[in-house]
């Protein structure tokens, strides 16, 4: 491991040297590990990974949903002075597979058979790929259809921890609440910075399934700072409403990131006692690149995600690539000690994004990340960001080519021509994916959709799964034969199937039924469809919580995992037994529902 201090290794090194009494990490399943003791547990690791013949800057991947698990392997990875990919724990096997043959990993770290403890799997390759200097290659959605890794240095990381750090400032005090999914760059912001602030690192679990578990998390753990997608923080906000709780007192600030949040709903989140700020940024520039704290003594200026950190440079270039001025609306670029080095394997999409600008001209001299994303910046030089320049999406915080999609639909025996497009949600900054297909001739299209998602679900991450699917008898076209992606949304069925008044039995399940179509967007097919298989992801299940309290119904996400149905959640309300045929083996299936959901943990998957 480097001892450099310019990049993270050194800071790590330093942090234990200087505090190696400090909790590092707290873990609900392994409890509290010092920074000594960490360190030493990461270095066991590290010895194991050198005998197994793991050479310098190798490519080792890390699969594994245990959060001690994950911060010993990658301290590991690099005290062994190898490079760190994090894989989806809960992705696909094929597709796990095929990412891991496209980058050439020397060999991957799994779960070991008890908590916080990691095997290496698969034997070490001989003359594996090398990468020098890179820190870790974090896959992220690409122009081509499939995922593109990225490689980011030991040296840039270094440069944002100490930029993030001097932005939000924190310190030895501070307790870090760590929530993203290991396969999504966030986890590093939520980790490293932190460790390198002497802070501790909390761990969690899982997702909490509803706000009112998030609240208790925060406070019963003493968590100073947290993160959150704009999406679930939008659904904090909206439970505070139905359930006016305190704000812990721990909390000093609230990050927020993935789409653009509404100043109002900001306004009422500090008027709430929520300490907020917006954070913005892609994996290729370094995780995070901008950061506006808000307070109520400042206008919270709309969609704004702040000004650059100390160290990167946020320009808006016009088509001829001349920097605009304040007000004008043009492509994000992204700049300074915080880039990443590139594609793998890639060097025409590398030097089609990352643009080397010479001395001479109005745009300071350096190496630019051109995002895709269309922004402006105002007067005082905070950025605002308004839309993309290509096929990309953000669905609850997670970038998604849709391009990517379209090609796994096309590969499904059922359908014959595919087009995909996010369309708003239920809530403001909600996105919703939707897939309209053509299905093959002869297919059944009462089976269609179901079919596509089965085929889906085995093969992509789950935040690539459609959370609807229409069948059409063709595409939409323009003048020039493409697919005319702008009348797709027109084309969305407005809700889903009639249910007659007839269908619910009592007021109660009439209430259930109508937080589930605030919820999803469409009623219930009738009072025993489950949540599940109905499309809900987790983020739905939250929203289907919220809805129902507006509604005087006070649940928990887990009642609602626990009683899937309209009928099943009612009769839980309403404290009486079911009495339906149909929900007489739904406590066996009830297990299943919940799996299904936690796969879809959309909301909670990182920002770039």
């Amino acid at each position: 491991m480097n001892h450099d201090d310019d990049t993270f290794p050194g800071m790590w090194w330093h942090s234990v040297a200087a505090n190696p009494d400090g909790v590092a990490i707290d873990s609900p399943a392994t409890g509290t590990h010092t920074y000594a003791e960490l360190h030493r547990q990461a270095e066991s690791t590290a010895a194991r990974l050198r005998a197994a013949g793991v050479a310098p800057d190798v490519l080792v991947g890390i699969r594994t949903a245990d959060r001690h698990a994950f911060c010993r392997a990658l301290l590991a990875v690099w005290l062994a002075g190898a490079v760190a990919v994090p894989l989806n724990a809960d992705a696909p096997p094929v597709w796990v597979r095929e990412v891991s043959e496209r980058v050439g990993l020397a060999g991957a770290l799994v779960d070991g058979e008890t908590p916080g403890t990691v095997l290496l799997q698969e034997p070490v390759v001989a003359g594996a790929r090398t990468v020098p200097g890179a820190a870790y290659v974090m896959h992220t959605s690409g122009s081509t259809g499939r995922p593109k890794p990225v490689a980011l240095s030991h040296r840039a990381l270094g440069a944002y921890c100490r930029a993030f750090n001097d932005a939000v400032g924190l310190s030895a005090r501070d307790r870090f609440l760590q929530l993203a999914p290991p396969s999504f760059d966030v986890v590093f912001e939520e980790l490293l910075p932190v460790w390198c602030a002497g802070g501790t690192a909390v761990l969690t679990s899982a997702q909490p399934d509803d706000p009112a578990q998030l609240l208790r998390e925060l406070e019963r753990r003493g968590v100073t700072v947290a993160e959150l997608t704009t999406v679930y923080w939008q659904l904090l906000v909206q439970y505070l409403r139905v359930q006016p709780t305190p704000v812990p007192v721990s909390l000093r600030l609230l990050l927020m990131g993935g789409e653009q949040a509404p100043p109002a709903l900001i306004e009422e989140s500090l008027e709430r006692g929520l300490p907020m700020a917006h954070v913005y940024g892609v994996t290729e520039a370094g995780i995070t690149s901008t950061v506006r704290i808000f307070d109520l003594e400042r206008p919270v200026p709309s969609d704004s995600v702040g000004a650059a950190l100390g160290n990167s440079t946020v320009r808006v270039i016009g088509e001829d690539g001349v920097p605009l001025d304040a007000g004008e609306v043009g492509e994000v670029w992204i700049g300074g000690e915080c880039l990443a080095d590139g594609y793998l394997d890639a060097p025409a999409a590398t030097a089609a994004r990352f643009v080397e600008v010479p001395g001479a001209g109005s745009l300071p001299p350096g190496r630019y990340y051109r995002t895709g994303d269309l922004g402006l910046l105002d007067t005082t030089g905070e950025l605002r960001v308004l839309g993309r320049t290509d096929a990309q999406v953000k669905v609850n915080g997670t970038r998604v080519d849709l391009t990517e999609l379209e090609r796994h639909l096309a590969a499904s025996e059922v359908v014959a021509h595919a087009a995909a497009v996010a369309v708003p949600g239920t809530l403001g900054g909600a996105t919703r994916l939707v897939a309209f297909v053509v299905p093959v001739a002869g297919t059944d299209p009462a089976e269609l959709a179901a079919r596509v998602r089965n085929w889906l679900a085995g093969r992509v991450p789950a935040h690539l799964v459609p959370h609807r699917v229409v069948t059409l008898d063709a595409l939409p076209a323009t003048a020039h034969g493409k697919v005319n992606r702008h009348r797709l949304p027109d084309l969305l069925p407005a809700t889903g199937p009639d249910v007659p008044d007839t269908a619910w039995a009592t007021a109660t399940q009439r209430a259930v039924a109508e937080a589930w179509q605030g919820a999803l967007g469409r009623p219930p097919a009738g009072p025993d469809e489950r949540f599940a298989e109905a499309g809900g992801t987790s983020i739905d299940l939250l929203t289907w919580v919220v809805r129902l309290g507006e509604r005087g119904i006070d649940v928990t996400a887990a009642d609602c995992l626990d009683n899937p149905t309209v009928r099943a959640l009612a009769a839980h309300v309403d404290g009486e037994e079911e009495q339906a045929p149909a929900q007489r083996h739904l406590a066996t299936q009830q297990n299943e529902a919940r799996d299904v959901l936690r796969r879809r943990r959309t909301g909670a998957e990182g920002r770039s």
